[in-house]
């Protein structure tokens, strides 16, 4: 089994060991030529495996590609590498770690807890112990005070968009508005009325909202309900494997159905 959350470098040892016996001596290293397919297409190294199945499959074709047959290459791989790696361990914890100061840099303005408070030792215990061996509760030890966060931090949303009538995502820039600040020039406190009438403004954000502003050709609101819903019947909204339903809060979803890189990750699936 493979974890939703986690990259095809998860795998590439476990899979490496199966076939190295039956692979050319002289490619068994060469792991910048190695990759996964499905039907004749490369799968990303970089994008989390379950962000590829929901872009490739959505909901509807979910139940009969269950469990999805890929296949493994020693060679040729079509996709140049961004960076020589070894191991993949050593490119697992490269990818990951570099998507987490991104998302950190977007949604709280900048990366310095990344870059100078998470040690070796704790980059380490989160990658190595953690995610790579697929055990949550050691990552989340560590990586818990980084995505966790309240609204008043945030800067902007980490989102990235994938569709599978593209090759590549579209990464939303959604702002969220300057916190109120008290006439000294000082941030309000928490327990001020406009304060707080900010902070439940930011709170009610909808999914719908965010996507209608971004992607105004593929979401609409009917002008008598003024419900936000999609005007392409085929499309289905997809985060985590499940259906997003468009009046969801988005920092809610933020919080609670990001991937361990600190980025939520939806796909838009249209049924050709």
């Amino acid at each position: 089994m493979a974890p939703r959350e986690n990259y095809f470098y998860y795998l590439l040892e476990e899979v490496k060991a199966m076939f190295d016996g039956h692979a050319p001596p002289e490619k068994i290293d060469c792991y910048d030529e190695m990759w996964f397919s499905f039907n004749g297409k490369p799968l990303k190294w970089s994008v989390p495996i379950g962000v590829q199945f929901d872009t490739m499959f959505g909901l509807a074709q979910k139940k009969e590609q269950i469990p999805w047959s890929l296949t493994f290459h020693y060679k040729e791989c079509p996709i140049k590498a961004t960076f020589s790696f070894k191991s993949a361990l050593k490119a697992y914890q490269y990818t990951f770690i570099n998507s987490l100061k991104e998302s950190q840099h977007l949604r709280v303005g900048d990366a310095a807890e990344i870059l100078s408070h998470l040690t070796q030792v704790d980059a380490n215990k989160m990658v190595k112990d953690g995610l790579f061996k697929n055990n949550y509760e050691t990552f989340w030890e560590i990586n818990q005070a980084h995505l966790l966060r309240p609204i008043a931090d945030f800067k902007k949303y980490a989102i990235r968009v994938f569709s599978n009538l593209h090759h590549t995502y579209v990464q939303i820039d959604k702002k969220i508005p300057d916190k109120p600040l008290a006439s000294d020039g000082t941030v309000m406190s928490e327990l001020d009325p406009v304060f707080k009438t900010w902070q439940e403004t930011q709170l009610a954000l909808t999914v719908g909202e965010v996507f209608m502003e971004q992607f105004p050709a593929l979401f609409g609101q009917d002008l008598e309900t003024e419900v936000i819903e999609t005007t392409k019947t085929e499309m289905e909204v997809v985060c985590q494997g499940v259906q997003v339903h468009l009046e969801t809060p988005i920092y809610w979803l933020q919080m609670n159905m990001c991937y361990p890189d600190g980025f939520l990750y939806v796909s838009f699936h249209f049924n050709k």
